[in-house]
């Protein structure tokens, strides 16, 4: 198959110094090209005809890649492709170290990119154990003997990945952390978390469900109506120089759309707090298996796990189906909501999400933003954080890449 050439040419906005440049197919990680890239950020390589090309830039100092986008080749009569990409406000955290003009070497020793994960073993490992656990120990890298390992999720879950995912939570409840990617790790393959891929997906809709502060139940600290969207004290401003609002009460829930008053006597104002009880069992009031107001099961039942299970319906279903996914064991989450808020459930609550509605296959089919948003669509389909997510991604996939 005849070889097309790519030319790659990063431009840099107002970030730092650009230092190196990954070229690979994207159904194959590790079949590509990597090399520093002179003063213009170019590189070229080459690929066969018809393939996607994924491109990502490298940080040295946090040796990780920042995925920057694809390309999909032409057919082998194109001879050449180009892709041009605006690097801007990433802050890589390096310095640009170019070839000296008499060197042919394509890598600089300290800048090789992480090693992918394979499906091959070690040497003196037996089959049942990933690259760098011990064949003798029967247990993951942090000696938990509960945890299945084998070739397909040879790549367990660290609690640094997850603190490179939720840098603001105090150490305090790095505890909470570790136990959640800890339940995970129990068995990665049945999860479907299984690959690079599908780790990445998975988190950059939980980071987003959870926030930054890593909380397991959903916050209705909601304004009555739009407010501007502030970044250290000032409006972010959209394209056209116009501040972006973030919804309110009245614009996300129907009950306050029909009831504004009662959306200014329970939202957040500048003489009040948001009173999130009473916001909660009015919107979902007769929604998602709830009753009406008086029963308070807006409250009972907000939304809770790493997914975000909203409804007594939800939580009934969940319930239903947890003795399917893990049997021997009975929880009614109807009757205890409460629970979810626990790391353990909280983590195997998305799971049940990622698996019942087949997650992991729309994941399989790439890194571009389709993909990240048809995931959105099925776990929150008429959120505003669209954009988010796509920016989630791009961080999950450095890291787990």
């Amino acid at each position: 198959m005849q070889q097309v050439k790519v030319i790659v040419t990063v431009r840099q906005g107002r970030s730092l110094p650009i230092v190196g440049l990954a070229c690979s197919l994207s159904d194959r990680p590790d079949a590509g090209q990597f090399g520093t890239t002179d003063s213009n950020g170019m590189l070229s390589a080459h690929f066969p005809g018809g393939s996607q090309v994924r491109f990502s830039v490298l940080s040295k100092k946090m040796n990780a890649h920042k995925y920057i986008g694809t390309l999909q080749l032409g057919p082998d009569s194109i001879a050449e492709q180009h892709f041009t990409a605006v690097v801007d406000l990433i802050k890589l955290e390096a310095d640009t170290q170019l070839h000296p003009s008499d060197s042919q070497q394509t890598v600089y020793p300290d800048m090789i990119p992480p090693r992918q994960p394979t499906n091959r073993s070690p040497e003196g490992s037996n089959k049942q154990h990933p690259q760098g656990v011990s064949a003798a120990s029967g247990a993951d890298a942090q000696g938990n003997p509960e945890t299945k390992v084998d070739a397909q999720n040879a790549t367990l879950i660290s609690l640094e990945q997850m603190q490179k995912m939720w840098p603001l939570v105090k150490s305090s409840k790095h505890q909470a952390l570790q136990d959640f990617a800890s339940e995970l790790n129990t068995n990665l393959a049945q999860y479907k978390l299984d690959t690079p891929l599908r780790k990445a997906h998975f988190f950059a809709q939980v980071m987003q469900e959870l926030g930054g502060a890593f909380e397991p139940q959903e916050s209705l600290n909601y304004a009555p109506t739009k407010t501007p969207i502030m970044r250290h004290g000032k409006p972010v401003l959209d394209v056209d120089g116009q501040p972006k609002m973030k919804k309110g009460l009245i614009q996300i829930f129907s009950y306050f759309a029909d009831h504004p008053d009662e959306a200014y006597q329970y939202g957040r104002t500048k003489d009040h707090a948001a009173n999130e009880q009473e916001i909660a069992v009015r919107a979902y009031a007769n929604r998602l298996g709830n009753g009406d107001v008086a029963s308070r099961d807006g409250w009972a039942y907000r939304g809770r796990g790493c997914l975000q299970i909203t409804g007594r319906k939800g939580y009934r279903a969940f319930t239903q189906s947890y003795k399917e996914f893990w049997p021997g064991e009975a929880v009614d989450f109807e009757r205890s909501p409460d629970m979810l808020s626990l790391p353990k459930y909280q983590a195997r609550s998305g799971v049940w999400f990622w698996l019942h509605n087949n997650l992991y296959l729309i994941a399989d089919k790439g890194f571009d933003d389709s993909s990240v948003d048809s995931i959105t669509t099925i776990v929150n389909k008429n959120t505003d954080s669209y954009g988010s997510r796509k920016n989630n991604f791009k961080l999950t996939w450095a890291i787990f890449r």
